[in-house]
């Protein structure tokens, strides 16, 4: 539901305000909001946390003077805590940082300070609990080069993952991703 509110609450800046109740209708009734609500896993934090930070950028992008700068750090807050959610978000963080540094034009520049402190002490509890367990481990970890499975299983797995969307999966193993519908 919070989701919902926050996705609400996003789309009447990206989409408009004739649009937002058709994005609630398919956001609320899609496959993934569905899935991921049924598991008790940090990845399903990821679409909330994409949601508020649309809506932090929406925020900032419509206010003026000092509330500029509080939506600047909270935008930023939200995207250094995003960590929390899955591995993939190390992606999102160039590109919403990317997005908000084009974004912010000359007059609202004094702002870039306060998104990057909000990003700082939101990667802050992450950044330590990379250093505290051997960065070499994690960063192995969650690589193509961990050993976990063979190279031959991965490759037939990323090409399960295009495979499944137009006639299944390429392997009857296990993979990490569920191939009943919607995927």
């Amino acid at each position: 539901s919070d989701l919902l509110v926050l996705g609400y609450l996003a789309a009447d800046f990206w989409v408009g305000r004739r649009n937002r109740l058709i994005f609630l209708a398919l956001l609320s009734l899609s496959f993934w909001p569905l899935l991921i609500g049924r598991y008790g896993l940090h990845a399903s934090l990821l679409p909330l946390f994409e949601m508020g930070c649309f809506y932090g950028f929406q925020g900032f992008s419509q206010a003026h003077g000092k509330n500029k700068k509080f939506w600047a750090l909270a935008l930023g807050l939200l995207t250094g805590l995003g960590t929390f959610t899955f591995t993939s978000w190390l992606v999102v963080i160039p590109g919403f940082t990317v997005f908000f540094w084009r974004q912010s034009r000359e007059a609202s520049r004094d702002s870039r300070p306060w998104f990057l402190a909000g990003l700082l002490v939101g990667l802050g509890p992450w950044m330590a609990a990379l250093f505290a367990q051997k960065a070499g481990g994690y960063w192995l970890g969650v690589s193509i080069l961990s050993g976990y499975f063979s190279w031959r299983q991965q490759l037939a797995t990323a090409f399960s993952n295009f495979t499944v969307l137009l006639c299944g999966p390429f392997h009857a193993t296990t993979a990490y991703g569920p191939f009943w519908g919607g995927f």
